[in-house]
């Protein structure tokens, strides 16, 4: 029947009066092909400009003022070499913009395999991932002595980011657990506006930085377990769609999850080298678990 429609004009005229589901399924796999395009460009300038504002902090000879006034710049020995968190943090962006930017690009090559909706809202999540660009604004900012409105609007931007693909997240694992909604517009606005409002309500202490080169927020303990809750809602979700479909396929893709959402906490809250090479593998792996094996489950079905 597609093949029909695609080579016969009348057939293709007839469907355009009263399109049927293959009709419906063409715009939509052509729709995400468009959201997907846009999310991997988006990543490829964020790591691009994530790379160029890097150079200083590894070329840097000298510890920066205002993250020595803070308390916020710390040296350890690795292997016999001096680290610190400075260079260290700017390495951890890089990482996680390039994972943003290899994982779209891979979500992007393999979705024709299916329409996962768990994906979809998943690939947000990973451009979160790459809005992370945005910490080396925010010291760019600040070591240029910006006016504080500019650097407390990139560190909204930065957990707004952070806030919307972990809202992201959730909702790929309410689509996993049996929720069901055709409009997935309709429920991004809503995650958009919730995420926003959220970000917008967070207070910073201007002039207090973390050694990961973001402001510091105001309520971070509060902050850092909602995001955990978050992710054992994800994970929660995940397991039970396991338990109620009987498939196997989702305790892997649960796996994968636990492992990715545990790699992005230790890439955005840690300086220590080997704990960020740590964090690197797991949102890497568990990256790969949870889009191979719900494209392996969706194709089959």
């Amino acid at each position: 029947m597609l093949v029909y429609t695609f080579f016969s004009p009348i057939a293709r005229g007839a469907l355009l009066k009263n399109p049927g589901p293959e009709y419906a399924l063409a715009v939509t796999i052509v729709s995400r092909r468009r959201i997907y395009w846009i999310l991997f460009i988006l990543s490829l300038a964020l790591f691009a400009g994530a790379f160029v504002l890097s150079i200083p902090l590894f070329t840097a000879k000298a510890a920066p003022a205002f993250l020595k006034a803070a308390g916020a710049f710390k040296e350890a020995k690795v292997f016999g070499l001096t680290v610190n968190s400075a260079s260290s943090s700017a390495a951890a962006v890089l990482a996680t913009c390039l994972f943003s930017a290899v994982s779209l690009g891979y979500i992007l090559f393999s979705f024709r395999k299916t329409v996962s909706p768990e994906i979809f809202f998943f690939s947000f999540w990973v451009l979160s991932l790459g809005c992370e660009a945005g910490r080396l604004l925010v010291f760019r900012f600040a070591s240029e002595a910006v006016p504080v409105g500019w650097i407390l609007l990139a560190s909204r931007a930065v957990f707004g980011a952070r806030i919307l693909g972990l809202l992201c997240f959730f909702a790929a694992g309410l689509h996993a657990a049996g929720f069901r909604n055709e409009k997935l517009g309709s429920a991004l606005g809503v995650i958009l506006v919730a995420g926003w409002a959220l970000a917008e309500a967070l207070p910073f202490d201007t002039g207090v930085y973390e050694t990961t080169l973001a402001l510091r927020s105001g309520f971070s303990t509060l902050s850092l377990g909602l995001a955990c809750l978050t992710g054992l809602g994800v994970v929660a979700n995940l397991a039970y769609a396991s338990f109620s479909s009987g498939e196997k396929s989702y305790k892997v893709v649960a796996m994968g999850a636990s492992s990715a959402l545990l790699g992005q906490l230790l890439l955005l809250t840690r300086w220590y080298p080997l704990v960020l090479v740590l964090g690197v593998f797991l949102l890497f792996f568990g990256s790969w678990l949870f889009i191979s094996r719900l494209h392996a489950y969706y194709l089959w079905q």
